[in-house]
């Protein structure tokens, strides 16, 4: 399933009455990511198939028609000849499928090779944890093998004491950045739940949509934590998203949904006050309600038109995308908000049109 992070939050907006989320902020009301350092193990499946002989094709006598005799045993004949061709068929298909499985054995086998030559090439600690980092993912099950098998076959002491030395050094580092990890998704983890906590009313309650002073105790808290708003804490909340969709709580999706938006917009957020990069930055600062009408509020000023305002928003999608890291959380979350924006002042801008002809 995949969840808007903004657009879902308006269906609330006109509720009659606030849907309550938890009765009190503690964290077993707050899923809990439970994260595990992965070996992509992968283990290696054969596949035997036989083929049975083809069924002998009876002979049948017609003494009272030879000619049909003939052609009867031609058919059989022709028969028996396409069934074997069948079955020659299967066995070459066979022999064809183990010939690429081993292919791709070899191919595997040479790139690990290639791996733990590049990392028997590192002369320092410090570029043995660099390589160790580029190349953590194939660090796995089959790494450790092909390393004992080379170990096992190595031709002399030395290039033995080689490999075994920079075994235990790269476990050392893999097992260093599995801790590292674990550390920064532990207090990215604290540090999502503090952001939520300050959404909490004055009993300690969650409610949709959030009052005024929630929304700006949420703000302040993102103030707060702004030197941990890193991936970690990103990547943390799709995955309390995932737990809670899985678990029927959309409630809670649509919380921390709310904090992302709130994110974003902080995110997208520039010193600019006046012209269009200040209605830009009004219109992004605010909340998701308020866009179409402070749209249509500057565009009736005068301050905004359609195309400044666009060009103002693919500025920002430029920063974002060429700023941010590649498929990062924060580029992803922060593009998406943009593209929210713009496809709400775009209807902002056909109304208008529509009015004034």
């Amino acid at each position: 399933k995949k969840f808007k992070m903004i657009s879902s939050m308006h269906c609330h907006a006109n509720a009659a009455k606030p849907s309550l989320i938890c009765k009190k902020p503690s964290l077993a009301a707050i899923p809990k990511l439970i994260t595990a350092s992965c070996s992509h193990l992968q283990q290696a499946s054969s596949t035997s198939s036989s083929h049975s002989a083809p069924a002998s094709v009876p002979h049948l006598r017609h003494q009272h028609c030879p000619l049909h005799a003939c052609a009867f045993q031609r058919r059989s004949r022709r028969a028996c000849m396409l069934v074997r061709a069948a079955a020659g068929s299967d066995d070459d298909a066979s022999t064809s499928a183990s010939g690429d499985t081993a292919a791709a054995e070899l191919k595997e086998t040479a790139a690990l090779d290639e791996l733990i030559d590049v990392l028997l090439a590192g002369r320092t600690q410090q570029e043995l944890a660099r390589l160790v980092a580029e190349n953590i993912v194939a660090i796995d099950k089959k790494f450790w093998l092909r390393v004992a098998t080379r170990n096992d076959t190595a031709s002399t002491n030395e290039e033995k004491e080689r490999l075994q030395v920079m075994a235990s050094a790269v476990m050392m580092i893999v097992d260093t950045v599995v801790k590292k990890t674990e550390q920064q998704l532990s207090d990215s983890s604290k540090t999502l739940q503090a952001i939520m906590t300050a959404a909490c009313d004055e009993k300690g309650q969650w409610f949709l949509p959030l009052r005024k002073n929630e929304v700006e105790a949420v703000r302040a808290a993102l103030d707060r934590h702004e030197a941990q708003l890193d991936d970690a804490m990103l990547s943390n909340a799709f995955a309390w998203i995932r737990k809670c969709s899985e678990d029927r709580f959309d409630t809670m999706v649509q919380l921390i949904q709310k904090v992302l938006q709130l994110y974003a917009a902080k995110q997208l957020q520039t010193k600019e006050t006046e012209g269009v990069e200040g209605a830009v930055n009004q219109v992004l600062y605010a909340e998701e309600h308020e866009w179409g009408p402070l749209v249509e509020k500057f565009a009736k000023e005068g301050v905004i038109t359609e195309p400044s305002f666009m060009g103002g928003l693919q500025k920002r999608m430029e920063t974002t995308v060429l700023g941010l890291q590649s498929g990062s959380y924060a580029q992803r979350i922060q593009a998406e908000y943009l593209k929210e924006v713009e496809a709400r002042a775009k209807d902002v801008f056909r109304d208008l049109a529509k009015s004034s002809a």
